[in-house]
């Protein structure tokens, strides 16, 4: 009977599969416990608190289309500012920029507290690396883009690569982080972000402060479909039960909409 059951157990071992599990590890012995990488949904963010309040207060708004709605209620926002995890500020970075040169100063040279660390806090590129090859440059954005070198380093999970990106509706109007993807067979990887700088004068952005939201996204391989209502009958039918169920509540329900949908898309 113990065989019997050691077997068995055996066998759920093998389709037992673990999670899959991204690993941040910082070369400055300590950050990890003042000044963690944080779940996305962790980081408090002023501009929410004073839309939660409003609603609580006000309730929800009319929309004139025979619903009501509410910034807090939008799932495109809530979803999208909580995925993933938050890379903030290890140390105060003071930065000064005319139209001509940045330069920069900190409280502590990170490179005395880790053998690792081959780079300053902050880079520069010259305007020749990327700015003379776009004609849409950000308005009001320095022609020299600026990188904070963080002690964080990834390893990504096999399978996934990262995004990283400007935390969403962070409300920060000072820099704005470049997006760039990570791919897992690049191994172990440091975190730095360039990033367009907007301000003039001399700037302090505080340990703390949100760099960067890092999100993973699955490597599979996906085909894309291109086609019209006409020639696409089965779209054309559940694009319209999507939009009923969107739409047939005075008040929306996101998680009712999410199980109707499942019913819909089947």
């Amino acid at each position: 009977m113990f065989e019997e059951e050691l077997t068995m157990k055996n066998i759920l071992n093998i389709f037992k599969r673990d999670k899959p599990k991204i690993e941040f590890c910082s070369e400055i012995i300590g950050l990890e416990k003042f000044m963690p990488i944080i779940p996305a949904k962790d980081l408090p963010l002023d501009w929410v608190k004073r839309a939660l309040a409003d609603v609580k207060k006000e309730g929800l708004i009319e929309t004139g289309i025979n619903t009501k709605a509410h910034i807090t209620r939008c799932p495109g926002i809530m979803s999208s500012r909580t995925q993933g995890w938050i890379v903030r500020l290890h140390q105060d970075i003071e930065i000064e920029a005319t139209d001509k040169h940045i330069v920069w100063r900190t409280p502590i040279n990170d490179q005395k507290y880790s053998h690792d660390l081959l780079e300053p806090t902050v880079n520069t590129f010259q305007d020749y690396v990327l700015y003379q090859f776009m004609k849409n440059w950000p308005k009001g954005a320095h022609p020299m883009v600026v990188k904070i070198n963080t002690p964080w380093h990834v390893k990504i999970p096999r399978g996934y690569k990262m995004l990283q990106t400007m935390p969403a509706f962070g409300d920060e109007n000072r820099f704005q982080t470049i997006t760039g993807i990570v791919e897992e067979e690049h191994g172990i990887v440091k975190l730095n972000f360039p990033m367009y700088w907007f301000d003039r004068g001399t700037t302090l952005i505080k340990q703390g402060t949100p760099l960067a939201q890092l999100m993973v996204i699955k490597q599979d391989q996906v085909e894309a479909e291109i086609s019209n209502m006409d020639n696409n009958p089965t779209f054309k039918e559940k694009m319209q039960g999507s939009w009923y169920n969107l739409r047939s509540t005075f008040t929306r329900n996101y998680n009712e909409i999410k199980r109707r949908w499942r019913k819909i898309d089947d």
